[in-house]
């Protein structure tokens, strides 16, 4: 849709003090498409040690990112306002170490 989300206001998203302590602060972003061929943002989060997805706190995390996404781009903003759902980020949770998405060894984080 033409709006740049930058790394930084994922990262100043999962720091926030709400989330901060179930993260890792590791986490990649994807754009897909859905079964309409609209674009999709999909941010996989990586949760620390013991804790485990659900849908509640599935929810504190996507309500976290575009609370921050809305303080950061007023592109962003205006298109909630005008696409609502179409531009809502799936967000998706994943038990720490998960060896499809993060078990890579690694000292730096990766961003495509």
């Amino acid at each position: 849709y033409g709006v740049n989300i930058y790394v930084e206001n994922i990262k100043s998203a999962l720091d926030k003090s709400v989330v901060a302590s179930t993260n890792t602060n590791n986490f990649k972003l994807e754009l897909n498409y859905d079964e309409n061929q609209n674009q999709v943002l999909v941010i996989k989060i990586e949760l620390a040690g013991s804790v485990e997805p659900d849908d509640s706190l599935r929810k504190k995390y996507l309500d976290i990112i575009i609370q921050t996404l809305q303080e950061t781009s007023s592109e962003y903003n205006k298109l909630l306002r005008e696409l609502k759902e179409r531009v809502m980020p799936r967000v998706i949770l994943f038990k720490y170490k998960d060896k499809e998405n993060f078990g890579e060894e690694s000292i730096k984080n990766k961003y495509l």
